[in-house]
């Protein structure tokens, strides 16, 4: 079983990742993409020159066949992040590490996943116009996220933020073994509410 720290740059700008039909849809809303906003701001104070990481969590994979991901655990998560680097790419200042190219994909909303890389297409002086604009049904959660987001970074030092963010902030890949039965993995979890420990995973 693969267990692999990561900085949100490695993340977004390396391999693919596969949100499967079975995960349910994008939820997080202003409580959790403002706590992170907040979390990883408070984590790294401007007065404070001392080098150190935050991890915000892991990203449970199943490594398909094809090289990509499949997101078993954390698909809110990248999604957040994939939409936080977004705002960052059309900030009105030129923002370092930011990655250009989407790497997630979605398995059954393909209008959802056209709507992004519509986005991360499109020039920064229409981003905005864009975002509200595209006439893609099923967008709602996540052009209320972009909202969320942009009036969260407004009165930031965004600059500050954006290379902690890419540099700074990790994440856990945890990939489970060739033979998990998924399916059952999912059910479990989702069922109780919480992530597995690694070894209930080998269980499962």
């Amino acid at each position: 079983m693969g267990n692999n720290a990561k900085n949100i740059k490695e993340i977004l700008a390396n391999d693919s990742y596969i949100i499967p039909r079975y995960q349910r849809n994008y939820a997080w809303g202003k409580a959790e993409i403002s706590q992170l906003i907040k979390d990883i701001e408070e984590f790294f104070p401007k007065d404070n020159n001392e080098s150190k990481l935050y991890y915000i969590g892991s990203l449970v994979c199943f490594k398909r066949e094809d090289g990509s991901f499949e997101l078993i655990d954390g698909q809110q998560r990248h999604t957040t992040i994939t939409l936080i680097n977004l705002v960052l790419k059309n900030w009105t200042e030129k923002i370092e590490n930011i990655v250009s190219v989407p790497n997630l994909k979605f398995d059954s909303r393909k209008k959802i996943q056209n709507y992004i890389e519509s986005l991360y297409k499109t020039e920064t002086t229409n981003f905005l116009k864009q975002a509200s604009e595209l006439n893609i049904s099923g967008i709602g959660s996540f052009k209320d996220a972009i909202d969320i987001i942009q009036e969260e970074l407004r009165e930031k030092d965004v600059k500050f933020f954006a290379k902690n963010f890419y540099e700074n902030v990790y994440l856990f890949r945890v990939e489970v073994p060739e033979d998990t039965d998924l399916n059952h993995y999912f059910e479990i979890m989702n069922n109780r509410g919480e992530q597995l420990e690694k070894h209930e995973i080998v269980k499962a």
